[in-house]
């Protein structure tokens, strides 16, 4: 019994210039027991790198096989929806997510239906800064005890306009505001 394109494809890998290019790749069938015991449980992308093939394939065979995948629909919670919004410029969406055990992408979306801006980070997690909050208070204490600017300058290795925007009492409200 010759089938068309068994025979095909044999013909084709028996040419030594396409040797090894034509491969039907059989899945072991403990590959295949695994996804039917741990389909239903674990989601695709953990079972796909458990498994160690891509996310679709891994769903590919599901199809075939007649496997339900695992699918989490988990709603938040008002705590978790308080806390994305009182969150949103001290902490990224990425270690939202991983607070809250959730990926990425959940969290990204989630903010956005409920009309949460990510919003901009201030103070030390700001994209610019260049001094955190110890250091400012550090020059101020110091400059409390006596020591002039310059030589607080000196001693943290910063500009010497830098310690004294820090320590002039008229720029202190401005930088209080901001941290």
């Amino acid at each position: 019994m010759n089938i068309p394109q068994t025979r095909y494809i044999y013909k084709r890998e028996a040419h030594p210039w396409m040797m090894h290019k034509v491969k039907i790749k059989q899945w072991h069938p403990i590959r295949v027991a695994l996804l039917f015991r741990l389909g239903p449980k674990i989601p695709a992308p953990k079972l796909a790198s458990l498994l160690q093939c891509h996310v679709s394939t891994l769903r590919r065979k599901a199809i075939k096989y007649g496997v339900e995948l695992f699918q989490c629909h988990r709603k938040f919670e008002e705590w978790e929806i308080k806390f994305m919004r009182d969150k949103r410029q001290v902490m990224s969406q990425r270690e939202i997510a991983e607070f809250l055990g959730r990926t990425e992408d959940t969290i990204r979306t989630t903010m956005r239906s409920n009309g949460i801006q990510p919003g901009r980070p201030f103070g030390e997690r700001h994209l610019f800064c260049r001094y955190g909050k110890d250091e400012v208070e550090l020059a101020r204490k110091l400059s409390d005890v006596g020591l002039t600017s310059k030589m607080i300058a000196e001693k943290l290795e910063l500009n010497d306009r830098t310690v004294r925007s820090w320590v002039s009492f008229e720029k202190r409200k401005h930088y209080e505001g901001a941290l």
